[in-house]
């Protein structure tokens, strides 16, 4: 069920998160994903998604989740620039099934519960679960624009009244900084650019995993960087 967008934050995602977003979708298009979004929540109410961290791309277990998200929050700290976990983002294994599944459902509602004490945020601000749909990536592999259709292709979610992240943000409360990005992410052959989850970053073993860096991912961050128009 939507909201209207007048009961409604806005959601501002950034082409550094989205594009990233998309290539982890892409890389793994038949298997579930999941990651972490980076973001600022600011008055408004506003909520700006920054960067997307990818995690895995197989069902997360807990140790996987509890080590991504306290590297995520290091990193973050590191930056010193009021950056922090805002969010959740995952892409169903099964094309055509682009409902949130309870493994995102009780991660994004976690980091909820962890901003609830944190004061440096605006009281009202809670974290969004993002599903890369399926049928919206394959209509945006095909197309060369970006129009209401297609940003639908990443559903965002806040929480409904029993707090369960459900509740489907409408479309004119999304916007994308620089389309653009995503757009020629999708037209380019981003499949052969190094890009990496933090599952890549464990499985490398002790020779790989200094370069398989799936926080910075420079590779894919200078990609997007020139897809920027």
């Amino acid at each position: 069920m939507s909201v209207s967008a007048s009961n409604q934050r806005t959601t501002e995602i950034g082409p550094m998160a989205h594009a990233k977003m998309i290539m982890h979708a892409i890389r793994h298009s038949r298997s579930v994903i999941h990651g972490i979004l980076l973001g600022k929540f600011k008055d408004g109410p506003l909520l700006t998604v920054i960067d997307a961290l990818p995690v895995c791309h197989a069902a997360p277990t807990k140790p996987l989740l509890d080590m991504s998200l306290r590297l995520a929050e290091a990193y973050c700290a590191s930056l010193d620039d009021n950056i922090g976990i805002v969010g959740w983002y995952t892409a169903n294994e099964i094309s055509g099934d682009d409902n949130p599944k309870q493994a995102a459902l009780k991660i994004v509602s976690s980091i909820g519960e962890k901003l609830l004490g944190d004061s440096s945020i605006p009281s009202n601000a809670e974290p969004i679960l993002t599903v890369v749909s399926s049928s919206g990536l394959k209509s945006s592999l095909e197309s060369s624009t970006m129009d209401d259709e297609l940003k639908c292709g990443l559903r965002v979610y806040g929480s409904d009244s029993r707090k369960h992240w459900l509740n489907q943000y409408p479309v004119d409360s999304i916007v994308f900084n620089s389309p653009d990005a995503a757009a020629n992410v999708r037209r380019a052959d981003c499949e052969a650019v190094p890009f990496f989850d933090f599952e890549d970053h464990l499985e490398g073993g002790i020779t790989t995993i200094q370069s398989r860096d799936w926080i910075r991912n420079v590779d894919a961050a200078n990609f997007v960087q020139k897809s920027i128009i």
